[in-house]
């Protein structure tokens, strides 16, 4: 189940990261990244759903999600892994507990 009350939590501390960190600027998109992955991560299910999925879910282009899990991804919030199913590869995403936390703890 989707948390907002987290979700309204990182929506603040990446407003708060905005205004004390100077570099890239984190988005609503980014926050909700994060928060989607953490619900699943929380109920112990693997997060593999690929950018074209996550671009219907968010009203976005793919480049603009694969944008926002690379710049995640930089910061340490999140962290990208390839498994194999079978023959093909796929892109398993998980957020950093200390990394969301510090984020968390800017408000």
């Amino acid at each position: 189940m989707y948390n907002f009350t987290l979700h309204l939590d990182v929506m603040y501390a990446i407003n708060n990261h905005n205004n004390l960190v100077p570099g890239e600027k984190l988005t609503f998109l980014d926050g909700a990244l994060i928060c989607l992955i953490k619900s699943f991560q929380d109920h112990d299910q693997k997060f593999f759903i690929s950018n074209k999925e996550l671009s219907r879910i968010f009203v976005a282009n793919e480049s603009t999600i694969q944008r926002s899990i690379n710049k995640l991804t930089k910061m340490g919030l999140l962290r990208s892994e390839r498994i194999y199913s079978g023959q093909l590869p796929r892109r398993y995403l998980t957020y950093d507990k200390n990394k969301l936390q510090e984020l968390l703890n800017l408000t």
